[in-house]
């Protein structure tokens, strides 16, 4: 379980989420990215890739790779969640679970 928070604007001109993923195991799951749009019009910027979403709207990065560190820059506030699928915890036991987290920018 974890705690979703509401959009709340802030007077800043940009807003910056950095993700946070466990390293996937050798099990061939990925790590996430989920981005939520709060308002419409909003502009997001992910690596050198720009996009626009409209409230409620989402958009998915998935990757077998540790996505920590990635940078996500948006004009207006969004819902950011970083995560994986399965990730082993600690990591010598033989199942995994679901780590999933809001990002606040």
């Amino acid at each position: 379980a974890f705690l979703a928070l509401p959009c709340n604007p802030l007077a800043v001109d940009e807003y910056e989420y950095y993700a946070v993923t466990a390293k996937p195991d050798t099990n061939n799951f990925p790590s996430y990215i989920l981005l939520v749009g709060c308002e419409d019009d909003t502009t997001i910027s992910v690596s050198s890739t720009t996009f626009t979403l409209n409230r409620l709207e989402t958009y998915l990065i998935e990757s077998p790779n540790d996505q920590t560190g990635k940078k996500v820059v948006s004009n207006k506030p969004i819902t950011f969640l970083t995560g994986d699928q399965c990730t082993n915890v600690p990591p010598t036991t033989t199942y995994c679970d679901t780590l999933i987290e809001q990002v606040p920018p």
